[in-house]
């Protein structure tokens, strides 16, 4: 307690503020004294070895890779060329999924649109959905296009 004293007068801490940094010089030491203790040969004797990984821990490792990652709609190797652009009359949700910048709510909201308002007359009428802009249909207009209805003779 004398020493708190000291610290008080000399620092002008509160008890308070003596009384953290005490748990944090305390939590410094055990932790340094851990440290050297796994560097000890006896102690490494007893815990595994790093390059004993468990399946569950691994598995996590990659669990949380993954979730760091940006997320992507569609991967790069199913994308659409542009040299066959994708009819959008006859585009199934897959077909849409595989269009940068489209996701699966994205898709099921074109095929909804083009049942309610018929054919895509071109491509432009894509910015009439919820959901695509300008920007979006710019990055998806090489992949696109629009094919003339057939007159049924």
């Amino acid at each position: 307690m004398r020493l708190l004293r000291v610290f008080q007068e000399r620092f002008g801490f509160t008890r308070t503020e003596l009384v953290i940094i005490m748990m944090l010089t305390t939590s410094l030491l055990i932790g340094t004294t851990i440290r050297h203790l796994r560097m000890t040969p006896a102690v490494q004797s007893i815990l595994p070895s790093p390059s004993v990984d468990s399946q569950f821990v691994r598995g996590a490792r990659a669990f949380h890779d993954a979730l760091r990652q940006p997320h992507k709609t569609a991967p790069e190797t199913n994308a659409v060329s542009s040299g066959d652009p994708l009819d959008l009359n006859r585009a199934g949700e897959t077909d849409l999924i595989r269009l940068p910048g489209i996701g699966p709510a994205l898709a099921r909201r074109i095929l909804s649109f083009r049942n309610d308002h018929g054919r895509f007359a071109r491509v432009e009428d894509l910015c009439r959905i919820r959901g695509i802009g300008p920007r979006t249909l710019e990055r998806i207009r090489p992949f696109v296009r629009v094919h003339p209805q057939r007159r049924q003779k």
